[in-house]
């Protein structure tokens, strides 16, 4: 399951975005010389004469584990959940993505491990203590959630900003937590409200982004098509602009995809 959580993170969720060694390329800031010869013995039929940062592929990205402890979470939510963070850790380590945080939150929020601390036998044991489903009859998921969002804002990376928040979301912060998300999509940080279970949940009221599945092996399918159902989506929205624009219904609608495979060694 780890194997099969890290190739879906790393295909949709956490792709490569950081590369360190130069190929040839069209267009870039400095000449490569074996392009340079290359194009001069073909009579510049060979157009490859940049060159770019384009292999050496690493992943540059920063993430945040938000955790609901409050009393509603009790039963098969919070069993959902400590599976999942199990995985889900392992799934991020083995991407050596290891710049992520956790947040655990009922009527407190608190923090249990920063983006710059590493994943060793004191952060799991403070995680372990925190993880208490008996204690929190409350849900403060704004304040974890600003939280959340200040943590990524101090990190440096350049890649993506993601906050996973995995509750029920029964008891929330009404208002300020609609201002909350807000806040963390100004600062280009995605949020995605996760519940591993099969009991009801409140997630759709809250959250522009969620998915609920019964098991942690359903995250698999439900990460890909959360990312490309949201595709599909601003493709029928496409559709919609040129019926509006038009007047007139289309029986058809042709979409032009380009498949773009590196063969470079």
């Amino acid at each position: 399951l780890v194997d099969d959580l890290s190739a879906v993170l790393g295909d949709v969720v956490f792709p490569f975005n950081k590369f360190t060694r130069r190929r040839a390329a069209l267009r870039d800031s400095s000449l490569y010389l074996p392009g340079v010869i290359k194009a001069m013995t073909t009579e510049w039929t060979y157009k490859k004469i940049f060159s770019a940062k384009l292999a050496g592929g690493k992943r540059d990205h920063a993430i945040c584990l938000v955790l609901d402890v409050s009393t509603s979470m009790f039963g098969t939510l919070s069993i959902g959940m400590i599976k999942t963070i199990v995985v889900f850790i392992a799934a991020l380590r083995k991407l050596s993505l290891e710049n992520f945080s956790i947040i655990v939150f009922g009527r407190d929020v608190r923090l249990s491990k920063t983006n710059e601390q590493s994943w060793y036998a004191a952060s799991i044991y403070t995680l372990i203590q925190q993880l208490r489903f008996d204690r929190d009859d409350d849900t403060n998921d704004a304040d974890a959630l600003e939280t959340a969002s200040d943590l990524l804002i101090q990190c440096s990376t350049r890649g993506e900003k993601k906050i996973f928040i995995l509750t029920d979301d029964y008891i929330t912060c009404g208002n300020r937590l609609s201002m909350i998300q807000q806040r963390a999509e100004d600062h280009n940080s995605d949020l995605i409200a996760m519940a591993i279970s099969t009991d009801q949940t409140n997630l759709k009221s809250p959250y522009k982004r969620y998915l609920q599945c019964a098991a942690t092996y359903g995250l698999l399918k439900a990460l890909r098509f959360l990312v490309f159902g949201e595709m599909i989506q601003d493709l029928a929205g496409e559709r919609e602009k040129i019926l509006i624009n038009s007047g007139h219904p289309l029986s058809d609608v042709t979409v032009d995809i380009c498949f773009c495979l590196d063969c470079t060694g």
